[in-house]
C-alpha cells in the first residue's frame, strides 16, 4: 500500500529490516517546561520507542526518565540511567515500570501498563455526537453505527474480530510504533485551585490511534482513533507494516479552552483537532480536508503545525496553527516527476474551528511552488506578539519566505532560494529552518538530504546558513553563497583566512558539503549562543563512507552524527576529535580544525537536538539507537534573539 513500508522506497525497507533486533528511537525526547519555573526545564524527559519486526506490525513504547540538575537522566530509583554513549542501561527501571527494564521496548514503560489493564476506553468519530465518550462514538462491538462496512470488512465475525485485535485480542504486546509522533505533555489544574497538579501524555502511534496517557502512573486514559483510519484497520492484520497516527501532536492553551492537533503523515492526509480542556473527556472540533485549499490538494500530512497569532487587518487579529502542505509521494519513485501535484502549499487555519486564514499560499495562487513542502516555520521579528514571517523548503530545494510586516493581514512571498539551481542536482529541504535575528534581518539555517530515502546515496547534501536582508526579489543560489567545507578560516594560510573572512562578510552566507557518501541532515537544525546544533544520518558503509574519515565506524545500520558550527563561519566550536590538524599560518597542531565540527553519537537515524535549560546550564538531548545522546553545549556569543524554536519541547 502507499502507506506502508512496501510502498517506501526499497532502502528504507533495508535499514529498517536492520535494526529489526534493536531498540529505536526516531523522535525528539521530550523535555517538558518546569510546573514551578516555566524559565527552566523540567524533571522528567520522555522517549518514545518502536522495534520493527520481520512482518506485521512492529512494536512500539513510551517511557519517562528522570532528569538531574546537571542533565543526567535517571532512572525510577533515582540512579543515573544511560552509559557515557547514551545507551539505556539493561538495569535501569523506567517510570511506570514494575521491575528493570532497560531500553527493551517490550517492557515497562506505559506499553506494559497498557498490557495490564483490564479496559480501554476507544473513541472514534461517527458524526452524530461532539462528545467522543458518547455511545455513538464509543469503538465498540456493541456500536452499531460501525458496521463491516465502516471498517472495510466482509461481514459481523470479521468486524467483531477486527474490534476485539484493536483492543488488544490475544496480543503479547498492543502498543504499536511510535516513530515520528513527537509526545505531547499537558498539564492540568484538575482541582481548581490554580496551580498545575495533573499531566497527560498524547501521542499517536501505528496501531491505528492517537493515545492520551496519564502522566502520574502511565496508565491510557482513551484512545481515539480517526474517522479516516477505520476503514484501514484491517491493515493491521496483514504481513506488512502499516502507518496510521504517525504524526505529531501540538496543544493550543487558551483561557478556557485546550485544543489538541494532530497529523497523520505516512497514515493519511488529514489533521484533527479535539477538544481536550477536560482531559478524561475529549471532545470533537473539526478537521483539516484535503481539500480545505481549493485547487491544490494537500499531500499526506506531516507538518507538526505551530501555533501563532497574526493580524488579519490592521485592528483584527486570529491565533492559527501554520501547517505546511504536505507530502507527495511522488518522491518515492526511484524517478519522480518533474514536479509534484499536491502538497504544494504554506496556510494557516483559526484555531477554534480550522477556518482558513488570510495566510495561504499554494500553487493555485504562486506559481513558484513546485514540489511538496512538508515542515515550516513561523516568527515575531518585532516582538509585538503577532508573526510577520515564515520560511518553508519545499522538496525540490527552493527555500520560501513570507512576510507581512505591515501587520495587516496581506501577505507577501518570495522564492529566498534554490539549493539545486547551479548544478541542476535535487537536494530535498524536509525540515523547516532555524533563524537567528541580525540588524540587516536574519540568517537562517536549514539541511538538505531525503529522509525518506535514507540509503539515498547519490546526492551530496549541505547545511546552509542564509543571509535574508528583506531587499530584493531575486533568488539566491550557491553562487552567493561561501564554502567554507575546507574550514580555511581555521586551517587556512593567514592569507586564505583573510579572503575567507572577507568573502563571509561580503556574501549571502555559507555552506558545507557533507562529504560522507549519501550522508543527510534528517531533522532541524537548532541555534543556540551562538553555535548550529544539527544531526545527520550516513547509510551503511557499503553505499557511504570511507575508512579514510576518522570518524567512521563500520555499522548495518549506518551512522548518526551530531554537528556544531559557528553560526557566522561554519568553523568548529567543539574540541571533539582526536585527530591533529595543521594550521598551516603557524605550521602548528590547530586548536580547533575541521573534523571537530562533529561527532559520531550512534548508529541509524537520530533525532533532532534538543536544547533545554536547566538549573545547571544548558544540555543538549538527542535520540538515538537505544537511547538518549548528551552533550553540553558551548556559547561563542553572550547573546542571541531566537525566533521560534522552543528549548522545552511540549
Amino acid at each position: 500500500t502507499a502507506h506502508s513500508i512496501s510502498g517506501l522506497s526499497e532502502s528504507f525497507e533495508e535499514i529498517m529490516a536492520n535494526i529489526s533486533e534493536e531498540n529505536a528511537v526516531f523522535v525528539s525526547p521530550v523535555v517538558p517546561v518546569s510546573r514551578m519555573n516555566r524559565a527552566y526545564a523540567g524533571n522528567y524527559v520522555y522517549v518514545g520507542f518502536f522495534k520493527p519486526q520481520p512482518s506485521g506490525r512492529w512494536l512500539g513504547n513510551i517511557k519517562k526518565y528522570g532528569l538531574g540538575s546537571s542533565g543526567e537522566i535517571l532512572d525510577a530509583d533515582g540512579v543515573e540511567a544511560t552509559l557515557p554513549g547514551g545507551t539505556i542501561k539493561d538495569n535501569a527501571r523506567s517510570y511506570w515500570s514494575s521491575s528493570p527494564d532497560g531500553p527493551n521496548v517490550t517492557a515497562g514503560g506505559a506499553g506494559e501498563v497498557l498490557l495490564d489493564q483490564t479496559s480501554r476506553n476507544l473513541y472514534t468519530y461517527m458524526d452524530t455526537q461532539a462528545s467522543l465518550t458518547h455511545t455513538d462514538n464509543q469503538f465498540s462491538t456493541d456500536n452499531a453505527l460501525i458496521t463491516p462496512g465502516v471498517l472495510n470488512v466482509p461481514g459481523d465475525t470479521e468486524r467483531t474480530n477486527l474490534i476485539n485485535e484493536v483492543y488488544g485480542g490475544e496480543s503479547s504486546w498492543i502498543m504499536g510504533d511510535i516513530i515520528h509522533s513527537q509526545p505531547a505533555l499537558v498539564h492540568y489544574d484538575t482541582n481548581g485551585d490554580g496551580e498545575s497538579d495533573s499531566s497527560f501524555i498524547f501521542v499517536g502511534s501505528n496501531d491505528g490511534m492517537l493515545h492520551s496517557f496519564d502522566d502520574s502512573d502511565g496508565s491510557e486514559v482513551w484512545g481515539f482513533i480517526p474517522p479516516d483510519q477505520l476503514g484501514r484497520l484491517p491493515l493491521l492484520l496483514n504481513d506488512d507494516h502499516d502507518y496510521f497516527v504517525d504524526g505529531s501532536s501540538v496543544v493550543y492553551e487558551g483561557s478556557s479552552q485546550k485544543i489538541l492537533i494532530f497529523g497523520e503523515r505516512r497514515g493519511g492526509n488529514h489533521y484533527y483537532a479535539l477538544d481536550v480542556t477536560t482531559p478524561n473527556a475529549p471532545s470533537w472540533l473539526y478537521k483539516i480536508e484535503p481539500t480545505i485549499l481549493g485547487g491544490e490538494q494537500l499531500g499526506q500530512s506531516w507538518s507538526r503545525p505551530e501555533i501563532h497569532t497574526i493580524k488579519t487587518g490592521s485592528e483584527t487579529e486570529d491565533t492559527v496553527f501554520l501547517i505546511a502542505g504536505g507530502y507527495d509521494i511522488n518522491q518515492d519513485a526511484a524517478a519522480p516527476s518533474a514536479s509534484d501535484s499536491m502538497g504544494r502549499a504554506v496556510f494557516a487555519i483559526d484555531v477554534t474551528d480550522g477556518g482558513l486564514s488570510s495566510l495561504n499560499f499554494n500553487a493555485g495562487n504562486y506559481s513558484d511552488m513546485t514540489h511538496s513542502i512538508v515542515d515550516v516555520s513561523g516568527f515575531d521579528s518585532t516582538g509585538d506578539g503577532y508573526m510577520n514571517r515564515v520560511y518553508a523548503g519545499d522538496l525540490g530545494g527552493a527555500m520560501f519566505a513570507f512576510e507581512d510586516d505591515n501587520g495587516d493581514g496581506t501577505w507577501s512571498s518570495r522564492k529566498l532560494f534554490s539549493a539545486s539551481a547551479d548544478d541542476s542536482v535535487q537536494r530535498k529541504i524536509l525540515n523547516a529552518p532555524d533563524a537567528v535575528e541580525e540588524s540587516f534581518g536574519e540568517i537562517i539555517f536549514f539541511g538538505t538530504g531525503d529522509r525518506a530515502d535514507p540509503g539515498e546515496t547519490g546526492v551530496q547534501n549541505r547545511i546552509y546558513a542564509i543571509k535574508n536582508e528583506w531587499l530584493s526579489s531575486e533568488t539566491l543560489t550557491e553562487s552567493d553563497l561561501v564554502d567554507v567545507t575546507d574550514d580555511l578560516i581555521q586551517l587556512g594560510t593567514a592569507e586564505q583566512k583573510e579572503l575567507v573572512q572577507t568573502a563571509l562578510e561580503t556574501s549571502k552566507g555559507w555552506y558545507i558539503r557533507l562529504e560522507n557518501q549519501g550522508e543527510k541532515m534528517t531533522s532541524s537544525p537548532t541555534v543556540f549562543a551562538g553555535v548550529v546544533y544539527f544531526t545527520t544520518y550516513t547509510p551503511n558503509p557499503e553505499d557511504g563512507g570511507s575508512e579514510d574519515d576518522p570518524c567512521f565506524v563500520p555499522t548495518a545500520r549506518g551512522i548518526a552524527r551530531l554537528y556544531a558550527v559557528d553560526y557566522l563561519t561554519g568553523a568548529s566550536v567543539h574540541d571533539w576529535s582526536e585527530e591533529v590538524e595543521i594550521d598551516q599560518e603557524t605550521g602548528e597542531a590547530a586548536a580547533l580544525g575541521k573534523l571537530d565540527r562533529t561527532k559520531v553519537i550512534g548508529t541509524s537515524i537520530p533525532s533532532a537536538p534538543v536544547i533545554a535549560v536547566l538549573e545547571r546550564g544548558p544540555k543538549i538531548f538527542t535520540g538515538i539507537e537505544g537511547g538518549v545522546a548528551q552533550e553540553e553545549p558551548v556559547a561563542t556569543i553572550d547573546m542571541n534573539i531566537y525566533y521560534w524554536r522552543q528549548f522545552f519541547v511540549f
